[in-house]
């Protein structure tokens, strides 16, 4: 199973990566 913390620290990383590629492209 996952956790609370686990899910948030994936969809944190996720906008994160999303905000990137915006960024760049």
């Amino acid at each position: 199973g996952f956790s609370l913390l686990e899910l948030t620290e994936e969809t944190s990383m996720l906008s994160h990566l999303k905000k990137e590629v915006e960024t760049h492209y």
